[in-house]
């Protein structure tokens, strides 16, 4: 028998072909986790006693030298020994994430093909970080990945849907109306806003990746007003450019914010940007693609951000 102990909490039996993430969350045990296929990274644990073997998983998720300084990635690690597993994000964990059952509290469009979808809270409200995601399911479609737009303070929990033609979950939600129930899990991701940050913020958005920024700046700016924070948000299409407004409104409120938009551009304006800065602190949501061409032009210019975070969702079905 092999046992599993993390941080003080009653062992739990590993059974045979489980990861370290089944057999603890079978067991209740409170571990973070998110996509459970290796390729966000949510799951980053520290290895503090045993042995396990890893399955593949995304460069992005865990590097070679982070597997060498003793994190794993509990989703895709198996244990050959007893194992010991420590938090690898102290002293900031993220909220752990729970599921639930919610209902619409109302709908509404930001652009042509952009809506904002506000759901219920659950009693007592739910723990989150600006700039993660949960998981919604509504009926008639598969769950997908959605960033919350808003802060846990909020009066609903609010997400940016684009619709894009037939099918899947942004199309199922153009059909929902105040009342019908959604299936909620989360919080996911490790993007998120860490409190107490130095340096000047760059946010990056494409699409409707300007929901978790969006929520990223207003917690940063509440928290510490006179931050340097920028925000480019882009679109391939001009018709999902959407929220001037909203951002007009902050910076009217902030003399620190500023923001700017582009289309066909976003990563080259996000780079030059970069470029002005010193040591940024990076924040990136958007198509993948686009976070990829992001990190491959800071690189190509020789910019070295303080952090660069961003979140790989799951793969839409």
């Amino acid at each position: 028998m092999i046992l599993l102990k993390v941080d003080g909490h009653a062992p739990a039996t590993i059974e045979h072909g489980q990861t370290l993430l089944e057999a603890g969350l079978a067991a209740g045990l409170p571990l973070p986790y998110g996509c459970r296929s290796g390729l966000c990274g949510a799951c980053r644990m520290r290895l503090v006693a045993g042995e396990v073997t890893h399955d593949p998983h995304a460069a992005a998720a865990l590097s070679p030298a982070e597997r060498r300084g003793g994190i794993v990635l509990a989703c895709r690690a198996r244990a050959t020994s007893d194992v010991t597993l420590a938090l690898a994000d102290a002293p900031l964990p993220p909220p752990f994430p729970r599921r639930f059952d919610t209902r619409v509290a109302n709908r509404r469009p930001l652009g042509p093909r952009i809506t904002e979808l506000a759901v219920e809270p659950p009693p007592g409200g739910l723990a989150y970080l600006a700039g993660q995601y949960a998981t919604l399911g509504f009926a008639g479609a598969a769950p997908r990945d959605f960033s919350m737009a808003g802060l846990p303070g909020d009066a609903t929990i609010t997400f940016h849907l684009r619709a894009a033609g037939s099918g899947g979950a942004a199309a199922a939600a153009a059909d929902l109306r105040p009342g019908d129930p959604v299936t909620m899990e989360g919080p996911f991701g490790r993007a998120y806003l860490r409190p107490d940050g130095a340096g000047p913020l760059l946010l990056v958005a494409g699409g409707t990746g300007l929901a978790p920024m969006l929520a990223i700046a207003r917690a940063a700016l509440a928290e510490q007003p006179d931050r340097p924070t920028t925000l480019c948000a882009g679109a391939t299409d001009p018709a999902d450019l959407y929220g001037a407004a909203c951002l007009d409104g902050l910076a009217a409120a902030h003399p620190s914010f500023a923001w700017q938009a582009a289309t066909d551009r976003l990563v080259a304006v996000a780079v030059t940007t970069a470029e002005s800065l010193d040591a940024p602190v990076i924040h990136a949501a958007g198509p993948p693609a686009m976070v990829r061409a992001l990190r491959s032009g800071l690189r190509v210019s020789g910019v070295r951000p303080a952090a660069f975070h961003s979140d790989a969702f799951n793969p839409v079905g």
